[in-house]
């Protein structure tokens, strides 16, 4: 498994880069002679590698994704389309040539992203064949708590953080210092410190947390949508409000970017809200404190 891992990552790579709702480039996508080997040696995947290698696909594919661009949104029943496209892939290649295969499965795949997420043929059918990733990195834990308006003295646990990343740097941090914290991400690793979660279908539980933090995270999506013009805003407030349940009375909400246009809205005599400048023109930190 770990061998044909590694070929599919070589292949990802090999792809890396290329913008799939660009007409010519998709034209241009194929297996690379290794990808070609692996399919023409296919009485080699029994069904229960077969399994292990879709599961893989889909992982590392949807990370792809992410990483050309942060706004890219697949709900589960996206993923499991994603799913029985390798599933029909791996199927195609028992019985046809790399050649045939190829250009289906791209079209395939290009079609499914533009299903789930229809700003991508917009944005990117007219860009460039090649498209630069957009940088999306987990910044070291002092920096996060410094824009955050947040120090381990003031942290009330339990402490979750939205969207840690993959690395779960501040999440880390904090447990260090004796801190019970825990992160969320659709793309950390499951593990003690952090929970593989897509942020919008997370159990928030009620009056559950003391302290709940987001770097550059949901609130960043959360004004994204607002401003597009087929943005999800409407199921992002209500998140936003069942992220504010979730907090124990004195509990407190920080997050980064603000997000004036819900904020204006909030009950005075249920929360408190306090913004911040961070040095940066437009952008501002606020801490939500729940009065009760």
């Amino acid at each position: 498994m770990q061998e044909l891992s590694a070929i599919i990552d070589r292949q990802l790579a090999f792809h890396a880069g290329k913008n799939i709702c660009n007409p010519t480039q998709l034209a241009t996508m194929q297996f690379t002679p290794e990808m070609q080997q692996l399919i023409a040696d296919r009485h080699m995947i029994t069904p229960v590698l077969a399994d292990r290698l879709i599961n893989y696909m889909v992982e590392n594919v949807l990370k792809q994704f992410y990483r050309v661009n942060q706004y890219f949104s697949f709900p589960g029943r996206a993923v499991d389309e994603l799913r029985k496209l390798y599933v029909r892939l791996l199927e195609e290649i028992r019985t046809e040539e790399a050649a045939v295969v190829s250009p289906k499965h791209y079209m395939r795949l290009r079609s499914w992203l533009c299903q789930w997420n229809p700003f991508a043929e917009r944005l990117y059918s007219v860009a460039p064949a090649e498209i630069t990733h957009v940088v999306c990195a987990e910044y070291q834990a002092k920096l996060q708590l410094s824009v955050l308006q947040l120090s381990p003295e003031q942290v009330t646990g339990p402490l979750l953080d939205i969207g840690c990343g993959e690395q779960a740097l501040l999440v880390h941090y904090l447990r260090s210092v004796g801190i019970q914290a825990v992160g969320i991400d659709r793309m950390a690793a499951a593990s003690a410190v952090s929970l593989r979660y897509d942020w919008l279908a997370f159990p928030y539980g009620a009056s559950q947390w003391g302290t709940i933090v987001s770097h550059l995270g949901f609130s960043n999506h959360f004004y994204h949508h607002h401003l597009r013009e087929d943005g999800d805003f409407k199921r992002y407030a209500g998140k936003y409000m069942e992220i504010l349940a979730a907090l124990k009375p004195g509990g407190r909400f920080h997050y980064a970017p603000g997000l004036p246009v819900i904020e204006r809205y909030l009950n005075t005599q249920d929360f408190q809200v306090e913004t911040f400048t961070t040095g940066h023109q437009d952008f501002t930190a606020t801490v939500i404190t729940k009065l009760r």
